[in-house]
């Protein structure tokens, strides 16, 4: 959100994935309109009720089902900010999206986006294996590197304005999988982890990524 704040005036938004409207509650009053879309039925009709999304502007769809949707596919380069936060390692055509996404930004419109650092994937593979929990969500079948992430995003058009590293293991993490695996142990770990900073030197951290579309 710091990171979104910076851009000033957000003009027209699409956030892909929004969830149960964590980020959609900040955006809502700073965009001149937002549009959205999640897949999950149940916490679709929740988000837009409790946050009071218009629900024509808002559509329980997969990302890979953009392009058959006719009211986005009619607004090719009318957004200025597209947002996917922790969206991309859940799709199995990300590059396919990013380019549908390209065609909805204006020239110089702006996508955010942060997924997973897979970078010392089998490291990670390794710590959930000994903590007892899942060796990997069967959720997350798309996984990136920097180097070529930044491949996809040049090849696809976009000129890329920042990528850098967040922590993967916050406050808000720790509370989900504590609760989720109802293990104080596994929340005890991770809060060690965090604290001697052994995320950070692991790689198990998360890309947070800025892009323009170019104006040409």
């Amino acid at each position: 959100m710091k990171v979104i704040s910076k851009f000033g005036s957000l003009g027209n938004v699409l956030e892909i994935g929004f969830g149960d409207g964590a980020l959609t509650k900040h955006l809502l009053p700073m965009a001149d309109e937002y549009w959205g879309i999640e897949p999950g039925e149940d916490c679709f009709a929740r988000t837009v009720k409790d946050r009071g999304i218009n629900p024509e502007k808002a559509f329980c769809i997969k990302a890979e089902d953009m392009r058959e949707t006719k009211q986005l596919m009619s607004r090719k380069n009318s957004f200025d900010l597209i947002i996917l936060v922790s969206v991309l390692e859940h799709l199995s055509v990300p590059a396919q999206i990013l380019e549908t996404c390209h065609g909805l930004l204006k020239p110089g419109g702006r996508l955010f986006l942060s997924t997973p650092n897979s970078q010392n994937f089998k490291i990670f593979y390794g710590l959930r294996r000994l903590m007892g929990i899942d060796a990997w969500s069967v959720a997350h079948i798309s996984f990136f590197k920097k180097s070529n992430l930044r491949f996809m995003f040049s090849h696809i058009g976009f000129d890329i304005d920042d990528i850098f590293l967040a922590p993967l293991i916050t406050p808000y993490s720790i509370r989900y999988f504590k609760e989720l695996y109802n293990s104080s142990l596994l929340g005890f770990c991770m809060s060690c982890f965090r604290r001697l900073r052994l995320d950070s030197l692991l790689n198990i951290n998360t890309f947070n990524v800025v892009l323009t579309k170019k104006n040409n």
